[in-house]
């Protein structure tokens, strides 16, 4: 069976999920009329998304996830801005 590529693959998770913009939908059903091969994606990943459908309470997040979260992001954020940045101090005596 052939593959969609990952993009349209998204969209059909997005569209099972209602996430997609109108005009992605409309597209994204145009295209679902035209491939038998889509329809069946599609179908296959609506069933895959079958166990969660059953929960009736998803669980709750762990205490402070959202507060690690954000220290982890500042911390990566922090490195990544160090490393990429050169130092704006002086270079010191050049050798002239």
């Amino acid at each position: 069976m052939m593959q969609p590529n990952e993009p349209v693959r998204e969209q059909l998770l997005g569209y099972l999920l209602e996430a997609l913009e109108p005009d992605e939908r409309h597209r994204l059903e145009a295209e679902l009329l035209q491939d038998p091969t889509l329809q069946r994606d599609l179908e296959e990943l609506n069933d895959s998304l079958e166990p969660l459908r059953l929960t009736e309470d998803p669980p709750e997040p762990p205490t402070g996830l959202a507060e690690r979260t954000c220290q982890m992001i500042a911390a990566f954020q922090a490195d990544a801005h160090a490393t990429r940045l050169p130092s704006l101090a002086p270079a010191g005596p050049r050798g002239f």
